[in-house]
C-alpha cells in the first residue's frame, strides 16, 4: 500500500490533505484552553490595548479568561520595554486594526498556531533528508512534532499574552531554519527565530549566543566550515536580547525574589548574617513582594507575611550572585530541593491551587480534554525521566555513526539539550522559586521537541544498523567465495 502511495502522483496532495486535517483538529481542540492572568497581561500589551477586556465584566484574570480587548491610543512604551514579544503583539494589533474595531486574542492565536503547525509539517519533510531512514517515517514524525507543540501545557500559551507565546512560535521557526537548503532562507529563519526567542523574555536572553556556540562546536566536530556570517548575526541577536534583559523594569522584583524567595530559603541564619542580611529582615525570607510566605523547607505551604519587604530592602545584582559565589554547591542544592514540586507541566501560580491552564469559557475544557489528557500522560511517563533524556541529548550528537544522521540533526538536538538545564539555573537565579514551574515552560517545550529529535535519531540508527550488518555479511560471503 505504501509503495503505491510513494509512486502515486496523488502522494503530495494526500500529504497536504492529511497535514491540513490534523491541523484543523488541533486548532479546534486548542480553542478550549487558556491561561490565567495574574496581572501580567497589561505589562505585555501596555500602550497597545486597554487594561480591561470587553467580553468579560467584572474581570478576574485568576478565574476567567478574556479574549476581546479595546485598542489603546497611547504610545508611552519606552524603548527598553519594546522587546520582541511586544513587537510581535504590536504587529498583530496593526493587522487587526485594518479590519476590526477591537482586538481578538483568538485571531492572533490562530495565526500563531498556523505558523507552528506549518513548521511541524515542513520539519517532518526536511528532516527526512537528513536521516537514513524509510520515507514511511515522515507521517509518524509529523504526528510527533504536532503532539509536542499541542500538549495543553504548550499550546495554551498561544491563547495568551505571555512572553512564552512568542518563544513557542519562533523556536520551531529557528529549528526549521537549520534544515533549509537555501542559504538565505536558513540565515533568515535561524537569525530572526532566535532573535525573537532570545528577546521574548529576559530569562531567554542568552539563547542566540548559546546557539551560536553550539553551531560552531558541531561544525568543528563534523569537520565542516563554520558559518561565520550566521554566527555573527546570532551574536548581534544576543547583544540585542542582553540589552532588553538587563534594562527591564522588573529587575528590582526579580532580584528580590531571587534572594528572599530563592537562595536565602536554604541558608541558615548564620550564613545569612555572613551575607550581610540584617536580623530584622529574617522575617522576609520566604516572603514575596506581595506578602505570600512559603516555609523554608516546603515551597508548597503558603501563608501570609509582611508586604513591605521589597520596599525596605535594597538589592542589587551583586546581592543576587553573592550566595552562589560564597557557596558554589547552592545552585545544585536548590534545584534538587525545588524540582520535585516545580518541575511539572501542571504549571501553577505561587501555590498548586492556582493552575495556569484553565478552560477558555471558565467552566469546561470540552474538546481540549484530549490535549489535557496528553499533558497528564506526559507528566506521568516523561517528566520523571527528564534527566536521562537530557543526558542522552547531550551525548547522542557526538556519536559518529556515518551517514545515519546529519550534522543539522545533531546541532538541533544539542542546542535543545543544553538549553534545558541552563533554564534551571537561569530561572532560579532570576526569580527563585516564585512561579518556577511556569518560568520553566520554555524548558518543558524544549524537552518535548528534544524527545522528537531523539526518537528520530534512534530510529535512524536502528534502521541503519541491520543494513550495515547485512552489507558486512555480503562482503564476508564474497571473501569466502573468492
Amino acid at each position: 500500500m505504501y509503495r503505491w502511495l510513494e509512486q502515486s502522483r496523488l502522494r503530495p496532495y494526500l500529504w497536504i490533505a492529511f497535514a491540513c486535517l490534523t491541523s484543523v483538529c488541533v486548532l479546534s481542540m486548542s480553542k478550549n484552553l487558556a491561561t490565567l492572568n495574574q496581572n501580567d497581561f497589561f505589562e505585555a500589551f501596555d500602550s497597545l490595548l486597554e487594561k480591561k477586556p470587553l467580553d468579560v465584566a467584572p474581570y478576574n484574570g485568576f478565574t476567567t479568561a478574556a479574549f476581546v480587548w479595546a485598542y489603546s491610543n497611547s504610545n508611552s512604551k519606552p524603548l527598553n520595554e519594546r522587546n520582541p514579544s511586544w513587537i510581535y503583539l504590536w504587529a498583530h494589533t496593526r493587522l487587526q486594526r485594518l479590519f476590526s474595531t477591537h482586538f481578538d486574542v483568538f485571531f492572533m492565536a490562530l495565526i500563531s498556531k498556523m505558523i507552528v503547525l506549518a513548521c511541524c509539517c515542513r520539519l517532518a519533510t526536511v528532516c527526512m533528508r537528513h536521516v537514513a531512514i524509510s520515507p514511511a517515517f515522515q507521517v509518524p514524525l509529523f504526528l510527533l512534532f504536532v503532539l509536542a507543540v499541542s500538549f495543553a501545557h504548550n499550546i495554551a500559551f498561544l491563547n495568551s499574552f505571555y512572553g512564552e507565546h512568542t518563544f513557542f512560535v519562533f523556536l520551531p521557526v529557528a529549528l526549521l531554519g537549520l534544515f533549509e537548503q537555501k542559504r538565505w532562507v536558513r540565515v533568515v529563519l535561524v537569525s530572526v527565530g532566535l532573535l525573537m526567542c532570545s528577546g521574548a523574555k529576559p530569562q531567554y536572553f542568552y539563547l542566540a549566543g548559546m546557539a551560536a556556540g553550539v553551531m560552531a562546536l558541531m561544525a568543528l566536530v563534523e569537520r565542516r566550515k563554520v558559518d561565520l556570517p550566521l554566527i555573527g548575526l546570532l551574536l548581534v541577536a544576543f547583544g540585542i536580547s542582553w540589552f532588553y534583559a538587563f534594562n527591564a523594569d522588573t529587575n528590582a522584583v526579580n532580584y528580590y525574589n531571587s534572594t528572599y524567595f530563592g537562595s536565602y530559603l536554604l541558608l541558615p541564619d548564620e550564613q545569612l548574617k555572613q551575607l550581610g542580611v540584617k536580623e530584622a529582615d529574617f522575617e522576609c525570607v520566604g516572603v514575596d513582594p506581595w506578602g505570600n510566605r512559603i516555609e523554608r523547607r516546603d515551597t508548597l505551604k503558603l501563608s501570609m507575611g509582611p508586604i513591605d519587604c521589597m520596599q525596605r530592602i535594597p538589592i542589587s545584582l551583586r546581592t543576587v550572585l553573592a550566595p552562589y559565589l560564597r557557596y558554589p554547591g547552592l545552585l545544585i542544592h536548590m534545584w534538587r530541593w525545588a524540582a520535585p514540586a516545580h518541575f511539572t507541566v501542571m504549571y501553577f501560580h505561587v501555590g498548586p491551587g492556582l493552575k495556569y491552564v484553565i478552560p477558555s469559557d471558565g467552566e469546561s475544557f470540552h474538546g481540549g480534554r484530549a490535549l489535557m489528557l496528553a499533558s497528564r500522560l506526559r507528566e506521568r511517563f516523561v517528566t520523571p525521566h527528564y534527566l536521562p533524556i537530557i543526558i542522552l541529548g547531550l551525548l547522542l550528537p557526538f556519536v559518529t555513526y556515518k551517514s545515519a544522521v546529519s550534522a543539522e540533526i545533531k546541532t538541533a538536538t544539542l542546542m535543545l539539550a543544553v538549553f534545558i538545564p541552563s533554564q534551571f539555573a537561569v530561572s532560579l537565579l532570576g526569580e527563585g522559586v516564585r512561579d518556577l514551574s511556569k518560568h520553566l515552560a520554555g524548558a518543558q517545550f524544549s524537552l518535548d521537541l528534544l524527545g522528537v529529535f531523539l526518537v528520530l535519531q534512534l530510529a535512524a540508527y536502528a534502521y541503519r544498523a541491520p543494513r550495515r550488518s547485512a552489507q558486512r555479511l555480503v562482503r564476508s560471503v564474497d571473501v569466502v567465495a573468492t
